[in-house]
């Protein structure tokens, strides 16, 4: 961890455009990947159903979930089908290396 509750996700090239995975960073997995707004970082548990995002598919800037297809804004959290709304967390670039902010 760096100064200010960062961490380390990887090199952005191993996140490409329109793809996202699952990373876990210490005790906490997230869903991290490359939306048309740029990287972001969610939990990786769809707040719906459980599914792992991770798992899912970037329509520009939505991330689908790959069990009931619920949308949810990478920008906002927001979801398109229900009130359910994603944790996002802040994503940086610092010299080609991807980090993220976890509150604490």
């Amino acid at each position: 961890m760096t100064a200010g509750g960062w961490h380390p996700l990887g090199s952005a090239d191993e996140f490409a455009p329109g793809k996202v995975r699952s990373v876990r960073v210490g005790a906490r997995c997230l869903a991290v990947g490359r939306a048309e707004a740029g990287f972001f970082a969610v939990d990786d548990s769809c707040p719906h159903a459980g599914a792992s995002l991770g798992e899912g598919l970037v329509d520009g800037d939505f991330i689908v979930c790959p069990l009931h297809a619920y949308a949810y804004d990478v920008r906002t959290g927001d979801c398109e089908e229900d009130l359910t709304v994603l944790e996002v967390l802040e994503v940086r670039e610092v010299d080609g290396r991807l980090e993220v902010r976890i509150p604490e």
